[in-house]
């Protein structure tokens, strides 16, 4: 009877796909087997063999493993967040660089010692804005002349905005101040 058996399974195992040689040997390792806790070493070699030809036809034929796909996908989205991180890392680093050399260039006052202007403060101006404001309104009003405005704006302390369109309006010479 045992021999019946071995030879129902052989067949299907052939019928399987397996070769001859390969179904012949598993099918002697079950018949040894006889009760034994483990099978011999022979039989697992070839289910090892015969998962990894399940796992590489698996693969090839792209069997439903959504994980992968998803995996994929996680790995997609954390690249792209990488470099545009890394965009925005370089263009702050730029804008830095630009921003610093235009301070230096104007003789701005450094972000660090700056402070913020209270309401009363922006609403009054500073004492440059506050000197051109009333030499505009002097102007205005009583025909002042452009070298008298330069004067103002000069003893007044007067921005170099002001001084600058003042030399502007005078043809660009500088007048002594009347002080």
């Amino acid at each position: 009877m045992a021999k019946k058996r071995d030879k129902d399974f052989y067949d299907e195992l052939r019928a399987k796909g397996l070769r001859k040689s390969v179904a012949r040997s598993a099918t002697e390792a079950v018949a040894k087997m006889d009760g034994q806790a483990r099978a011999p070493k022979l039989l697992r070699s070839t289910i090892d063999d015969l998962r990894t030809a399940v796992e590489a036809l698996e693969s090839r034929v792209g069997a439903s493993d959504r994980g992968a796909a998803a995996r994929k996908a996680v790995r997609t989205r954390k690249q792209g967040a990488e470099q545009r991180s890394a965009s925005a890392r370089k263009g702050a680093r730029a804008r830095a660089r630009s921003s610093a050399g235009a301070r230096k260039a104007t003789g701005a006052r450094k972000a660090t010692g700056a402070r913020k202007a209270t309401d009363a403060q922006k609403t009054a101006g500073t004492p440059s804005t506050r000197a051109r404001g009333a030499a505009a309104r002097r102007n205005s009003a009583g025909g002042q002349s452009t070298a008298r405005a330069r004067s103002t704006a000069q003893r007044t302390g007067g921005s170099r905005r002001a001084r600058s369109s003042a030399r502007r309006k005078t043809g660009g010479a500088r007048s002594q101040s009347t002080t």
